[in-house]
């Protein structure tokens, strides 16, 4: 049988028919959360509209940045007559930027009162062995390009119980994930202001 694809009509009508098997408290529950979000996402659109100037920096399509009147620097045609080849100055100043505050650091618990010095130890023995099964590395350079070019870096830490690794013996199941999340697919609430904790939900 051949793969069917829904126009968003469709795939809206099969999602609400799948709910009928839901409780009213649970349907409330879906239709709140997805108002919340729509809301959310609406809020955040002036931000997003900022990383897509961004963004153009970071590919080269600065003549498409927008001016003071919202329009782009250069026309189509005006591109074509005058070019402008450049350099990517930009890129190697903000990437420059990213390589100083790439390094490694050591992740030390420090004893807060006596008799706390094998507590520390542990406690910075566990964070690096969470860094290292993270790959922390890789995760801050993600994190500091987000906060280079869109001013806003964010760590997402969770328990994730699915995630799987190791071999034999070291075979392991759940752990601590620590990742840096993209500012586009956050979503913090609409009504939290300058700090995303102040927030309720995210």
């Amino acid at each position: 049988m051949a793969d069917k694809y829904l126009d968003p009509d469709e795939e809206r009508e099969e999602l609400e028919d799948d709910t009928d098997a839901n409780t009213e408290a649970q349907r409330n529950a879906v239709r709140r959360t997805s108002e919340w979000f729509r809301k959310d996402r609406d809020a955040k659109s002036f931000y997003n509209a900022e990383m897509d100037e961004s963004d153009k920096l970071r590919t080269l399509k600065h003549w498409d940045l927008l001016g003071p009147t919202g329009n782009p620097l250069r026309t189509p045609d005006q591109q074509a007559v005058h070019p402008n080849a450049i350099d990517p100055v930009v890129n190697a100043l903000v990437e420059g930027f990213i390589s100083e505050f790439a390094q490694d650091v050591d992740l030390i618990d420090y004893p807060m009162e006596e008799g706390d010095d094998e507590a520390a130890l542990i406690m910075s023995d566990i964070k690096q062995y969470i860094a290292y099964k993270n790959r922390i590395q890789l995760e801050r350079l993600k994190w500091l390009g987000n906060f280079a070019w869109h001013g806003t870096g964010i760590w997402k830490h969770v328990f994730d119980p699915t995630w799987i690794g190791g071999e034999g013996p070291n075979r392991w199941s759940g752990e601590i994930r620590w990742q840096s999340r993209h500012p586009r697919y956050v979503f913090p609430d609409m009504s939290c202001g300058e700090d995303i904790h102040q927030g309720r939900r995210i």
